[in-house]
């Protein structure tokens, strides 16, 4: 069986650049993403979308030297940690599923960095967006970094794509892999009970 990482980090931080980088360069295989338009906005498809991309991982660890989430299985909690309410539901969700093991864990996360302007230059095209909405922005990409930190994803700066895949080649994880580790699994749940305080 072979690794399974996952490339995170704020939005336009150039995630999927690398991934197509370690897809080209380094015979990667590439789980994008892409969530399909037709599930809507429905909490409950997305971590179907994600449990599905967390079996196709695993499926292709048996023909692939390296297997790439281009993104986090676990984005849904995430995106929603200030809506209480949707939060536990997609918390129950998760938690059958990685009992279940239909759901686990990457062997490593990493976690790619650029500086706050360089954020807000890629992400505002449209210079009569809201104050408040890049300062939410903000303050969401403050967690995410914390959260994964706390998951002991590896930073990496996010200048230049070949640079960040050469250094992601090189320091990737080895066996045994830990990917139903429950404890890590629990450190989820405990942010969701914070911020559902």
């Amino acid at each position: 069986m072979m690794p399974i990482i996952c490339i995170e980090g704020p939005r336009a931080v150039g995630k999927t650049a690398v991934c197509l980088e370690l897809q080209d360069r380094y015979g990667a295989y590439v789980v994008s993403s892409d969530y399909p338009e037709s599930l809507g906005e429905n909490w409950f498809e997305e971590c179907d979308h994600q449990m599905r991309r967390w079996q196709s991982a695993l499926k292709k660890t048996e023909k692939y030297a390296l297997i790439v989430l281009d993104g986090d299985i676990f984005q849904p909690v995430i995106a929603n940690i200030h809506q209480p309410f949707t939060l536990q539901s997609i918390s129950n969700t998760f938690l059958h599923a990685f009992m279940d093991e239909q759901i686990g864990f990457p062997d490593r996360y990493y976690y790619l960095m650029a500086g706050e302007s360089t954020i807000r230059k890629r992400t505002i095209k449209d210079f009569s967006k809201r104050k408040r909405e890049v300062e939410r922005d903000h303050s969401y990409f403050s967690f995410q970094k914390n959260f994964y930190e706390e998951l002991g994803a590896c930073k990496l700066p996010a200048r230049n794509e070949k640079e960040t895949a050469r250094r992601i080649v090189k320091h990737l994880p080895t066996a045994p892999w830990n990917r139903y580790n429950r404890k890590q699994f629990q450190y989820i749940q405990n942010n969701i009970v914070k911020h559902m305080k």
